[in-house]
């Protein structure tokens, strides 16, 4: 039985128009429901120390790329 390699599969430009309308729509309806820090919450809820902030720049620096190059395939 011969594996068949999923590269090999490609969107066709009909396919991947269609998921770019669907990811802007999502990015809208998460955009319209999200909101920044007010000063209440942050005294409420702090900052992050230096250890976790490492950790932070690093996912952002890490999922940053890859969001992109997904969106563009």
């Amino acid at each position: 039985m011969a594996v068949q390699n999923i590269i090999e599969q490609h969107f066709t430009a009909v396919q991947k128009a269609d998921i770019d309308m669907h990811l802007d729509a999502l990015a809208a309806l998460f955009l319209a429901n999200s909101r920044n820090a007010t000063p209440e919450d942050k005294d409420k809820y702090g900052s992050i120390n230096e250890t976790n902030k490492l950790l932070v720049n690093k996912v952002r620096s890490t999922m940053t790329p890859t969001l992109h190059s997904v969106a563009q395939m």
